[in-house]
């Protein structure tokens, strides 16, 4: 844009001197003297219409050299805020990246996939937690079915043994009691 204002300002200042300087040279053809087919011009008139076209080129030269120092500053300007650009577009994707990603073990991953990842590990968990809670009360109910069988069969030989110890002494009676009526026969015998 400014560069469009300076060859605007440049333009125009060259239309304005030469117009001047047509001006300038008009004037000296118009008033100069004709010998023949040739003007006569006077030396000072001439003399002064060369200061004009110097001063012009001066005028213009210095212009030029402003112009050019005005179009390299704002190229570098535009370097500049081109850099700056840059630096920004890469800032906003690294700020739009840092948003969209979660690094994990020095990986990047997107929070979608951490949030289906996450959801998914969650799932496995409870799934697995409901299935060992299954398998525990299963067990549970089948250890408390071999306690209850096992007391039952405790019971049952306790029992056993109490109705074979109490055989056992009433044999053990009926055998004394056999033997003391032996000894008896004995004796009287």
């Amino acid at each position: 844009m400014r560069f469009l204002v300076a060859f605007a300002l440049l333009s125009l200042s060259q239309i304005t001197f030469a117009q001047n300087l047509q001006d300038q040279f008009t004037d000296l053809r118009d008033n100069s003297e004709t010998f023949k087919e040739y003007k006569v011009i006077k030396i000072y008139e001439l003399n002064r219409f060369w200061k004009g076209v110097t001063d012009t080129l001066k005028t213009n030269s210095t212009t030029i050299t402003e112009l050019k120092k005005k179009i390299a500053s704002h190229d570098d300007e535009i370097k500049k805020l081109s850099n700056t650009l840059a630096e920004s577009k890469a800032n906003t994707l690294d700020l739009e990246f840092g948003v969209e990603h979660i690094i994990i073990f020095g990986l990047p991953i997107s929070k979608t996939a951490y949030q289906v990842l996450n959801f998914t590990i969650i799932v496995t968990l409870l799934i697995l937690i409901a299935f060992l809670v299954f398998k525990y009360n299963e067990r549970r109910s089948t250890a408390r079915e071999k306690i209850n069988a096992f007391n039952n069969l405790e019971e049952k030989f306790a029992d056993y043994q109490k109705t074979a110890l109490e055989k056992q002494m009433k044999l053990r009676r009926e055998l004394q009691t056999e033997r003391n009526k032996l000894e008896q026969i004995r004796g009287i015998s």
